[in-house]
């Protein structure tokens, strides 16, 4: 088994946009909401292990190494994710990631944008 990918601990600079119609409108929730799916439905991908030499902290102090896509692109406490979801009109979310980032990362946001839009819309 080869070496887990390195990961930078912070990427800044340009963004990608990548529009996911939501099943519905979800305001401040579409983060969750969309960590949620890929943490369920593409855990291949979302848990995917890298190597990034830094860690978040739960509540109770324990640290909580970032240490897979998942983590990294949307965060876990006290460890910032990369990505920035927002959706306060209609269902469409604007989702963005570092456009450095590594190639998993954007495997990871389109094949999420596939898994929502399949989704049906909630009457």
């Amino acid at each position: 088994m080869s070496a887990n990918e390195k990961f930078p601990v912070r990427l800044h600079g340009p963004k990608t946009l990548v529009a996911i119609r939501l099943p519905e409108p979800m305001s401040g929730s579409a983060k969750v909401f969309l960590r949620t799916v890929a943490k369920e439905q593409l855990p291949e991908l979302f848990h995917r292990p890298i190597e990034t030499g830094i860690a978040g902290r739960s509540n109770d102090g324990d640290e909580i190494p970032i240490n897979t896509v998942g983590r990294w692109l949307f965060g876990v406490p006290g460890y910032m994710g990369h990505i920035v979801v927002s959706n306060w009109e209609g269902d469409l979310a604007k989702v963005e990631f570092p456009e450095g980032s590594p190639s998993v990362v954007k495997d990871l946001v389109d094949a999420l944008k596939r898994k929502v839009e399949a989704l049906k819309p909630r009457t």
